[in-house]
């Protein structure tokens, strides 16, 4: 009798992703005893490793009401790394970790960011449990988002060429109408268990300084474990991120990850 022997899959990854932005992000309960007086404690501790800060408005669900009688609502604060490659957020219901593309710096891949997100938040998560008496155990809502800027290539040059980018798409010729600029908007939404969504966007735009066209390709996954307990976080993660990966193939050009964003491994 032949044993059969099963051969190991590749780890998949694209060593020139056009990633430009990832933001993993944590929604909770309002935690209304952190003040701004709190945000320059917290700040004081993470310094060394984000010594920019910015005051910015907040973020709300759709519908969403401030919580507590403030007249206006607490502010978002921003702690930036002196590269400016990642972003701290953080707000009374809110913990988000953004990483950003910018010259000569390689995108980390997701593992190393979802390492560096976890242990931020306990950091977080410990200091409101000192500072503030109030222990951040349920989650409202996690969000992962890869923002894809892809520039012209060998396979594409002008917006008309979508179907070289997305071979799935394709943008009409209508006959009477020559040398007009393009514009491509579209959204994809799909519901993938009753609290989790994928929503998928593609347009096009201009990048500066030179006004390049690009297309935006972004793919975020939207939910909460079923338990909505904080330790199921990294596992709900681990699988919107493979979410985001399976939509990313589906969606783009396999001879454009293979030739141009340098594909590694098994899909």
């Amino acid at each position: 009798m032949t044993r059969q022997v099963t051969k190991a899959k590749k780890p998949y990854k694209l060593h020139a992703a056009p990633v430009e932005e990832l933001v993993l992000a944590c929604y909770f309960p309002h935690v209304m005893e952190f003040r701004a007086e709190h945000v320059g404690l917290f700040w004081a501790k993470q310094k060394s490793q984000f010594p920019k800060s910015q005051q910015v408005s907040p973020l709300f669900d759709f519908g969403e009401v401030q919580t507590g009688s403030e007249v206006f609502p607490m502010p978002r604060f921003w702690f930036t790394s002196a590269d400016d490659t990642r972003l701290i957020q953080i707000q009374r219901n809110a913990f988000l970790l953004n990483w950003r593309r910018r010259p000569n710096q390689d995108y980390p891949h997701f593992d190393a960011m979802l390492e560096q997100f976890t242990a931020l938040f306990e950091l977080f998560r410990a200091f409101i449990t000192n500072e503030c008496g109030q222990e951040i155990e349920r989650i409202e809502r996690l969000e992962i988002n890869y923002i894809n800027i892809i520039p012209p290539n060998e396979l594409w040059k002008t917006s008309i060429d979508i179907a070289a980018v997305f071979p799935k798409l394709s943008i009409p010729q209508i006959p009477a109408i020559k040398n007009v600029t393009v514009g491509a908007s579209m959204a994809f939404r799909y519901q993938l268990s009753p609290a989790d969504v994928l929503s998928v966007t593609i347009t096009n735009g201009k990048r500066p300084p030179n006004s390049e066209d690009v297309f935006i390709l972004d793919v975020k996954v939207q939910g909460t474990p079923s338990d909505k307990l904080l330790q199921s976080m990294s596992d709900w993660f681990a699988n919107a991120h493979e979410t985001t990966r399976t939509a990313f193939l589906a969606f783009t050009n396999p001879e454009m990850r293979k030739e141009i964003w340098n594909e590694e491994g098994d899909v």
